[in-house]
């Protein structure tokens, strides 16, 4: 039986975080479905203005627009924990991270770019936990120190990436096989900062459990009925202290346009039909 996940008093019965996969992958259908799982569903508002064109002629309006409508969406089909993921280097992640507060999205999970003045988007009586995302104990104790002390706030939860999690963590490509840079060790550093800080400031940054459990997921979406499959294909059972880490979730995007209920793109399409063939291979494989 998995443990729960205690992030800023959410809590999560099912410790998984879906990922965060833009360009209209991650929305309310899917987020909705996790969430109502006992999991964290998650809506991604990269390039989420393309799906909204037709609300007006400025994409950046149609982004905050169209975020505005999958929270709420989501919100009408989930009483579950709702988060979003948005990248420090979208170039309106401002109105982005304001805009999902003023919807009171349970979780802000926060990367590509370290999130240094995330804290000063929360208003007053925000319930709304921060969660960055961080490849390196460097970047996690860059990141509690700057909270610390412009803000006066501490995570709710860190996130950790190691480089076989995608893009946006600045790993070179000599590094992603050097076990030196692996999950399981930037996972020990990044621990031993957070209890550092938490000893420091009387909070728990991580989760509290006696162990930790790693699942690489695969994430298969097919938009009519929603069919939502988790594989877990890898996990190790580590000893770390009883402040730990949160259960680190790594998604294998599906097809572009796979689970965006506006797409029109017929799943016969030869992209599709490839994405379909290799993931049912993987699929068998394990």
């Amino acid at each position: 039986m998995m443990n729960l996940l205690n992030i800023g008093g959410l809590k999560i019965k099912l410790p998984i975080i879906q990922g965060g996969m833009g360009v209209g992958v991650s929305l309310n259908g899917l987020a909705s479905a996790v969430a109502n799982e006992g999991g964290v569903g998650v809506i991604s508002p990269a390039g989420i203005g393309f799906l909204y064109k037709d609300h007006s002629s400025d994409y950046l309006e149609n982004c905050i627009y169209g975020l505005t409508q999958e929270i709420r969406k989501s919100r009408e089909k989930s009483q579950g924990v709702l988060g979003v993921n948005i990248m420090v280097a979208l170039s309106n992640y401002a109105d982005l991270v304001a805009t999902s507060i003023r919807e009171k999205i349970n979780i802000i999970f926060s990367g590509a770019g370290l999130p240094l003045d995330l804290p000063k988007y929360l208003t007053p009586g925000s319930e709304t936990k921060l969660v960055p995302i961080v490849s390196s104990a460097r970047a996690a104790t860059l990141i509690c120190n700057k909270w610390v002390g412009n803000f006066n706030y501490l995570p709710d939860a860190i996130v950790v990436e190691g480089p076989k999690a995608g893009g946006h963590l600045g790993f070179k490509v000599d590094q992603i096989f050097d076990e030196n840079y692996s999950l399981e060790n930037i996972i020990e550093e990044v621990v031993a900062v957070a209890n550092e800080f938490g000893e420091k400031y009387g909070k728990i940054l991580s989760i509290a459990t006696p162990s930790v459990i790693f699942l690489t997921v695969k994430v298969f979406v097919i938009p009519a009925p929603l069919i939502f499959i988790t594989v877990p294909i890898k996990s190790c059972n580590r000893s770390f202290p009883p402040s730990t880490i949160l259960t680190v979730t790594l998604i294998i995007s599906p097809p572009l346009n796979f689970g965006n209920p506006r797409s029109k793109t017929p799943i016969s399409s030869i992209v599709s039909f490839v994405y379909f063939v290799a993931f049912i291979f993987l699929f068998l494989s394990f």
